[in-house]
């Protein structure tokens, strides 16, 4: 992608922050191939659709509620829900909405949600700059690069850190999206990465258990949006946060010996599907309701039960093979929906009695099913380093199950269902969306949404379309 790159007659600063700026700075749509084009409006849909069900859960409830006690009062609605609010607890509320329920997009080279961060942050920050939709989307496409690049760079250094990408990287790219809104210089677009890297914050504390991941990408909307807000109105942050000594990257991902060098990393030379350049292109979906990591066990599982016709009583075992980071989802529990959603035992179980796995499996009733919590000491999880050396490339995912009539069945699979290079059909994408949407804001409105993010490009009122979103 040339325009990534520092013109050969330019005095520019080198390094990560200076790429990126560079990049978003002189992103045109005219430049962007029909096959990312449409693979963005898809994950434009599909994350509405995440922020809208997810709107009535617990977690955004109660978070609405705090914001309406703190920050009463705006004019910005939020998909799924009622009131109005500022541009920044809109999208605080948007992001956590959406990433509440494990149901949102992720970009696996960086091991993070880009959707949850991004696009809370395009529909709230469009509707309060008053913007078309070619540039909500020059901005979907500039915010998911920039996250994209920077988790891909550091991943997975920073989980084994114990930090969660979604947040640390998703702050960079909703400044880049602000960045598109409000035309940016280099300059001022590269001060407001240097604001942004004292404000990405996140740790991995939803292994154990609480609510605290839901909020992740929504801090980062919020922190993104006032990044860049500071840095137009002259707060200075360093215009080399990224790469710095005592940086961003240096600081979440380690400078041990074995890190790379961050004062001169190719921030771009990571990702992209071999139909796209760019990061959007390259996302995943989730046909699954839980954790990303777990989708490859299950599309295994679910194909082998399916095929063989297989009853939870005719399995004696479930050997799972794993790569590392995908290892320690096998000593989760399930004490709660949080934990549920990350159990590897508990979601194969899920899998051998239901066949699938949807929301209504992590209900308390579901989690505390006798017959189905007992079959989770069936499964055994184990690292595989043969599968282990190929991700963050491949997700590879070997599953072996042990009938009791002593078979062994055994399947592998190294691109789940919902990858670019394994996608959900078109029909099961909009038939996922209205099982979303269509309960919480009726099906009505949720077509003529779906309509209009269907060909984004052609809206002139992003005003309309998000209040259309909003109840």
């Amino acid at each position: 992608m040339n325009i990534m790159r520092k013109p050969a007659d330019a005095e520019v600063i080198e390094g990560a922050t200076a790429l990126l700026a560079r990049f978003v700075t002189n992103l045109d749509l005219d430049d962007v191939d029909d096959f990312t084009l449409s693979r963005a409006r898809t994950h434009l849909f599909d994350t509405v659709g995440a922020c809208v069900t997810g709107a009535v859960q617990q977690v955004t409830i109660a978070c609405k509620a705090a914001m309406d006690e703190l920050l009463p009062g705006g004019d910005i609605p939020v998909p799924g829900q009622k009131g109005r609010y500022d541009v920044l607890t809109a999208a605080f509320l948007g992001g956590t909405a959406g990433h509440g329920l494990e149901l949102d997009d992720g970009f696996r080279p960086a091991g993070a949600h880009p959707g949850v961060a991004i696009v809370p942050t395009i529909l709230s920050a469009g509707y309060h700059y008053d913007v078309d939709g070619k540039a909500l989307l020059r901005a979907m496409i500039a915010g998911y690069e920039v996250m994209g690049r920077i988790g891909a760079a550091m991943h997975p250094r920073q989980r084994q850190r114990g930090f969660h990408n979604t947040p640390i990287a998703g702050v960079f790219g909703a400044v880049a999206a602000v960045a598109v809104y409000k035309d940016f210089d280099e300059e001022t677009l590269r001060s407001a990465f240097g604001l942004a890297a004292s404000m990405a914050s996140g740790i991995n504390t939803h292994r154990t258990g609480g609510d605290a991941k839901r909020m992740h990408p929504g801090l980062a909307a919020k922190n993104g949006i006032l990044a860049a807000n500071l840095s137009e109105k002259g707060f200075e942050g360093l215009d080399t946060a990224l790469e710095d000594t005592y940086g961003f990257l240096a600081t979440f991902a380690g400078k041990d010996a074995t890190a790379p060098d961050w004062t001169n990393i190719d921030i771009l030379e990571e990702g992209g599907h071999i139909k796209s350049d760019y990061v959007i292109g390259d996302c995943y979906i989730k046909p699954h309701a839980c954790c990303r990591h777990l989708h490859p066990m299950l599309d295994a599982l679910i194909d082998i039960v399916t095929a063989e016709d297989l009853s939870p009583e005719q399995v004696e075992k479930v050997d799972v093979g794993i790569y590392e980071v995908g290892v320690v989802h096998g000593e989760i529990g399930w004490d709660n929906f949080t934990t549920s959603q990350m159990s590897i035992p508990f979601t194969a179980a899920t899998g051998l009695h239901k066949r699938s796995v949807q929301l209504a499996h992590f209900t308390p009733d579901a989690r505390s099913d006798a017959a189905l919590t007992a079959d989770c000491a069936k499964v055994n999880v184990y690292l595989d380093k043969a599968l282990d050396a190929e991700y963050p490339a491949k997700r590879p995912t070997r599953v072996e199950i042990t009938t009791k009539d002593g078979r062994k069945i055994q399947r592998l699979v190294e691109e789940p269902l919902g990858s670019a290079r394994n996608p959900v059909p078109d029909d099961a994408m909009i038939e996922k969306y209205m099982g979303l949407t269509a309960p919480v804001i009726g099906e009505q409105k949720a077509k003529s949404v779906l309509e209009q993010l269907q060909k984004i490009e052609e809206v002139s009122d992003v005003r309309g379309l998000v209040e259309l979103m909003a109840l």
